[in-house]
């Protein structure tokens, strides 16, 4: 029945954010490896810009701040000879694809900018850590909406960036949680999203030319992310965010909230 469909699509929207959330909490309000928080407030409207609009990714430093020495050479490596093909392949797919592959581009700027922000800070708080996770749900949270409800003609492309992007949800993980470790939740969210990978590829087989190129394109610099992500992560951060004692005078939070 379709109640029950969106029951089981809303729940898998939730457990995406509670996934990034879940060790945020105190171990007696958990349940099964997750707790029950309350999902980052909506960003203030900001004016519409083009979709895919081309973009600087590089994560900065300067001395003593930025991502450790070894971490940030790497993401950097990550964003430019991965994210960007993806975005790129991305231009020759459907508008509503773009619009997804849009959330997953904010979502890897958000995370470089929280793991820039965690090297030169001090663990935060609880409300502390959900602001910063605030960025990077509210991006799955987006990339979720659009795969949901009515079907659009790129309804596949929109549920595999909705799968890949759960990916991020390593972010929220600490030792001794009960979560899935770093590096296999990022396997593990791309393996989910392969099953729609096949759907887009089979779609493709019926299409010609650059119909049928673009797909084929796109998802195979998808797979190149997600799995320089795996590495990434497993080679940086096998067991969680690492974060570091600020001197004196760094700023408490990350400011994360495009100017207006």
């Amino acid at each position: 029945p379709c109640s029950v469909r969106m029951d089981a699509m809303l729940l898998r929207l939730e457990s995406a954010v509670l996934r990034l959330e879940a060790c945020i909490a105190s171990s007696g309000s958990s349940r099964s490896g997750t707790a029950v928080v309350t999902a980052p407030a909506a960003p203030s409207a900001s004016p519409a810009k083009p979709i895919l609009q081309p973009a600087v990714h590089g994560v900065t430093s300067s001395s003593g701040s930025g991502l450790s020495e070894a971490a940030l050479p790497d993401y950097q490596q990550l964003l430019s000879a991965h994210l960007e093909p993806v975005l790129a392949a991305a231009a020759n797919l459907p508008p509503e694809a773009q619009r997804s592959v849009s959330h997953l581009e904010r979502g890897f700027k958000a995370q470089g900018d929280l793991l820039q922000h965690a090297s030169r800070s001090k663990k935060p708080d609880t409300s502390g850590f959900q602001a910063l996770l605030g960025p990077v749900a509210t991006e799955i949270m987006g990339a979720s909406g659009l795969a949901e409800g009515k079907r659009t003609d790129a309804f596949n492309f929109q549920k595999v960036v909705a799968e890949a992007i759960q990916g991020l949800a390593w972010l929220a993980y600490q030792p001794n949680s009960g979560m899935t470790a770093p590096p296999q939740q990022v396997a593990e969210a791309w393996q989910t999203a392969e099953f729609y990978v096949n759907k887009v590829l089979m779609d493709a087989r019926s299409q010609t030319g650059q119909q049928a190129e673009a797909p084929v394109i796109w998802t195979r610099a998808l797979k190149g992310l997600m799995v320089a992500l795996e590495t990434f992560v497993r080679r940086h951060y096998p067991d969680g965010i690492k974060w570091d004692f600020a001197p004196s005078g760094s700023s408490p939070a990350l400011a994360s909230a495009p100017p207006p």
